[in-house]
């Protein structure tokens, strides 16, 4: 037996493909986030590596360190999904980085909640569990809006935060493991892998079975392909579903974090930013933009619009090419620099 545990670790660790997602992890209450105080190399598309940092929180930072849940100092909390993670990039290249490296670091801190995938359902689940369970206490909080919310709201309909269980988190914990170093594991979980159901969402990152399931609008979403979900900002007609269940349910769970920080005396800012079709599409008067502006204006919340510093003008390929990760539709370096600009004049600092 032990020939054979020693013979099914060396095997896996030669024939089980690296996971580059090993920071990832379920929640309970938020559906999904990144574990605390890890250091590793994730991975974006098939040739882009990054270094990966987390603190206590499980927040991307620039190094391992324990932040406390009380500050002397004006902090700021950002949320958003894999734009503010800023998936392929290493922290130091990232938008959040450089605000940091810019304010005045004994006044004020900026802390990114951001993890990919997330939407207004998510974002405040999170935002209310790290207050009222976690007693994190900040005193601004900037939303990041995008593209594809609307989608992953009607992903996210029916999941609903539970109370925490140590054996549903020992068993996914021994489950990761073994699927990363035994191969027999490996091998008897891959023969035996249900097959995703056509109305479960997909998370980078996470087993299958952790996608929430939906209902028949997640299904109808679902036969959308892929590659069409941003345009429904310019296509409202064929994305029906889209703006008439996906931004109503974004409207409402937007309200909840906004009264969410408003009983916390936290200040809420909303920003909005397009991705290349938009640009291509010259789409800066985009109903992403005058929904959520006119949201903002009726709750008191303010209000950032980043659409014009990449539709402007100027040609929409060279812009893209620019400040875009090639064939993908993620800021590289150079649009965290133009992105972490433009915030930087909305910060008081």
């Amino acid at each position: 037996m032990l020939l054979i545990l020693i013979t099914d670790l060396v095997i896996g660790s030669v024939f089980i493909p690296r996971n580059f997602n090993v920071f990832r992890c379920p929640h309970h209450f938020y559906h999904h986030g990144l574990l605390p105080n890890k250091q590793c190399t994730g991975k974006w598309g098939n040739r882009i590596f990054y270094s990966v940092v987390t603190n206590s929180l499980g927040f991307r930072d620039e190094y391992i360190r324990n932040v406390p849940l009380k500050s002397n100092k004006r902090r700021i909390v950002l949320i958003g999904d894999s734009f503010v993670e800023s998936l392929g990039l290493d922290y130091a290249k990232s938008f959040v980085s450089i605000l940091n490296s810019r304010i005045s670091k004994n006044k004020t801190e900026i802390l990114n909640a951001a993890v990919v995938s997330y939407s207004p359902k998510l974002y405040y689940l999170k935002i209310k569990y790290l207050v009222e369970n976690i007693g994190l206490r900040f005193d601004e909080l900037f939303v990041f809006i995008d593209i594809c919310d609307v989608f992953d709201e009607i992903f996210y309909e029916e999941f609903e935060p539970k109370e925490y269980n140590i054996i549903d988190d020992i068993t996914y914990r021994v489950d990761k493991y073994l699927k990363n170093t035994s191969y027999i594991y490996y091998s008897l979980n891959r023969m035996f892998q249900k097959a995703p159901g056509k109305n479960e969402a997909r998370v980078d990152g996470l087993e299958p079975s952790l996608a929430p399931t939906g209902n028949e609008h997640t299904a109808a979403v679902r036969k959308i392909d892929t590659h069409a979900v941003p345009y429904w900002t310019v296509d409202e007609s064929s994305f029906k579903l889209c703006v008439e269940k996906g931004l109503p349910l974004a409207r409402m769970n937007m309200s909840k974090l906004a009264t969410l920080c408003k009983n916390n005396n936290v200040k809420m800012t909303l920003v909005v930013y397009s991705w290349p079709h938009q640009i291509f599409y010259n789409d800066c008067e985009s109903i992403q933009v005058t929904f959520w502006q006119e949201f903002c204006r009726q709750n008191g919340i303010a209000f950032i619009n980043l659409f014009p510093l990449f539709i402007n003008g100027a040609d929409p390929g060279a812009v893209v090419a620019r400040y875009f990760i090639k064939n993908d539709v993620h800021w590289n370096s150079q649009g965290h620099i133009i992105v972490a600009n433009a915030l930087f004049t909305y910060m008081d600092h």
